[in-house]
């Protein structure tokens, strides 16, 4: 074989191993699970006696999240403004 079509294939094979390698990577680190949902409100429609310039909250959660890095707790609050904007 002469030496231009084995380094070709030595070029080629590595370029796989580094895309298996960051395709295991993606897969085992950046696909995380959801952080974990302690409390959760829901209103199934918006209060009547709210003015329409006052938002209305429509759901809320209390959350904690945690791995072998990352630690975090906090809350969420989806809510209707003016115009039925969420």
């Amino acid at each position: 074989m002469p030496k231009k079509r084995i380094v070709i294939i030595i070029s080629i094979a590595f370029a796989v191993f580094i895309l298996a390698a960051a395709a295991l990577y993606v897969f085992k680190n950046i696909n995380e699970t959801p952080p974990i949902v302690v409390e959760q409100s829901l209103e199934a429609s918006p209060r009547r006696d709210s003015s329409p310039s006052v938002p209305t909250r429509l759901l809320s959660a209390t959350f904690i999240g945690v791995d072998d890095i990352h630690w975090g707790r906090g809350s969420a609050e989806i809510v209707s403004t003016q115009g039925g904007r969420s």
